[in-house]
């Protein structure tokens, strides 16, 4: 604000001000303009009025009112699952992280939801882990988010990231969909 204020008081007052006359020190200068010019600009008159720092700006105007017919700005709730929509128009495919879990470490849906739309906000759309064989543990899965912009977003700007869920390790990476054959 003290910057604005300078540059308000030594500058915009100064140049914007008509009935401020211009005069030049610098007799060289002023030697270089026509006869005209340096008589209409009065350039032999007396200095341009200085303003001392201490100087305060009148006080300014109360903000204008708010539209009181404006839409009333109501934040956006997550949804259960069931309810959610999708975002964005690209197939869930594009908008995918592919996670991996430590082995005998994994991570609940609901875990990674919750961390992930508590650092982002609301980004993600669904979250599915693999169904492992009777007595093993899932040790990957696939984050579907609501927009691909957050991708780059969630990985930092990085092929993979790594996160911290409840004490356990989650990478991330790109989801790279596997071809199907014809």
């Amino acid at each position: 604000m003290a910057g604005v204020s300078d540059v308000y008081k030594n500058v915009c007052r100064v140049i914007f001000d008509d009935d401020v006359v211009f005069a030049s020190d610098d007799a060289a200068a002023a030697a270089y303009l026509p006869s005209n010019v340096r008589d209409a600009l009065q350039l032999d008159g007396p200095p341009p009025p200085t303003y001392h720092p201490a100087v305060h700006f009148p006080p300014m105007p109360p903000p204008a009112a708010l539209n009181p017919m404006a839409m009333p700005w109501i934040p956006v709730q997550p949804q259960p699952p069931q309810q959610q929509h999708t975002y964005s128009p690209l197939p869930e495919d594009y908008r995918s992280l592919f996670i991996t879990f430590s082995r005998g470490y994994p991570i609940s849906s609901d875990d990674i939801i919750a961390f992930f739309n508590s650092l982002y906000g609301p980004c993600v759309e669904s979250v599915m882990v693999e169904k492992a064989a009777a007595g093993q543990l899932p040790v990957y899965g696939r984050v579907v988010l609501r927009c691909p912009s957050m991708i780059p977003v969630v990985l930092d700007g990085q092929q993979t990231a790594k996160f911290m869920i409840k004490g356990r390790h989650l990478w991330a990476r790109i989801y790279v969909p596997s071809s199907k054959p014809n």
